[in-house]
């Protein structure tokens, strides 16, 4: 692009436009895996290693704190969470010891990404890519938990495939009772066959409690209107509610709601369309301790950060075109 800006006479930052279904997904990863560029120290700095004493207060401070880091170039480098993340982990990062960090830093988020409950799924699916045993204990324990249900396969997140962590997360709390049900199929054949440590299988470190139950079903329901706004952008819409073209016209509205979306969540408070389809108000931090609310304040921020970079960049003729010729 520089070559031909330099050879046409042309300002390539002006020219450059971007795929909106992709930086969503940056914004989602950034709120996910984070990076090695988020600056922790001088966003505690700002609120301390607390809870926040009032509401007000934590908006202004995290907005601040939020404000001045710096923003970051188009990412397209190598994910934090590898797809083959391996199973076995040393003892002192065992899954079933890891909790939500006291101290807020890159080294203890990265620990608890990779080892907390998303890290506990994302093995969980790589253990049934691996095992037909394990693959035919899950569509068994589909079997008895939902009899009258189909068998689904696992979804499984994956660094190259837009919105995977929502769909995995959506999958696993769909099959919740089966996936708890498959463990104990598991743990029951162990223990029939001697129960010695040396052979358990390594699956069960993965067990999820409640409160990772908690922390699955808050993030799902944060992520759920970023795969929404993907399927809009890629022109997909419902029939009788929605429709769309995907173009650039409607940008600006969808990323504005997704903007609006996160400053909501970070109150602990989501709008959801109940069984009726009526929207009403969902709250997101019930029954959460104070570690845990901190712990997705700081996710739904980072989140936030990467999107109104992105929607700063929504400047180009393009775009600003695309909204005054549409009909």
């Amino acid at each position: 692009m520089e070559a031909l800006a330099a050879e046409f006479d042309f300002d390539k930052a002006e020219r450059r436009i971007r795929c909106a279904p992709h930086f969503l997904n940056l914004a989602v990863r950034a709120m996910m895996y984070g990076s090695k560029s988020d600056n922790f120290d001088e966003l505690l700095a700002h609120w301390g290693d607390k809870d926040f004493v009032t509401e007000e207060d934590e908006q202004r401070q995290l907005s601040d704190a939020i404000n001045e880091l710096g923003k970051d170039d188009d990412d397209f480098g190598t994910p934090s969470m590898e797809e083959d993340l391996e199973l076995e982990t040393a003892p002192e990062h065992s899954q079933e010891q890891c909790q939500v960090p006291e101290i807020i830093n890159a080294e203890e988020m990265d620990t608890y990404r990779k080892y907390g409950p998303f890290g506990k799924l994302h093995n969980i699916g790589i253990a049934l890519r691996t095992s037909s045993q394990l693959l035919e204990d899950i569509y068994e324990a589909q079997r008895q938990t939902a009899p009258t249900e189909p068998v689904v396969a696992w979804i499984q997140n994956v660094c190259t495939r837009w919105q995977s962590d929502e769909a995995m997360a959506s999958c696993a709390l769909l099959k919740r009772s089966a996936l708890n049900r498959m463990l104990s199929i598991i743990e029951e054949r162990w223990i029939s066959q001697g129960g010695k440590e040396q052979d358990r299988p390594a699956i069960l470190k993965e067990t999820l409690s409640l409160e990772e139950w908690k922390v699955i079903a808050a993030v799902q329901k944060i992520l759920q209107p970023f795969r929404v706004a993907s399927k809009q952008l890629q022109g997909e819409g419902i029939a009788g509610k929605r429709s769309t073209s995907g173009g650039f016209d409607e940008y600006f509205q969808v990323v504005e709601m997704l903007l609006d979306h996160l400053e909501l969540a970070v109150q602990g408070v989501l709008l959801g369309e109940n069984d009726d389809h009526v929207m009403e108000e969902v709250r997101l931090f019930d029954d959460m301790d104070a570690k845990t609310r901190r712990l997705l304040k700081i996710y739904i921020k980072l989140g936030w950060k990467k999107l109104n970079c992105y929607y700063g960049k929504l400047t180009s003729t393009a775009y600003v075109a695309a909204v005054v010729f549409h009909p």
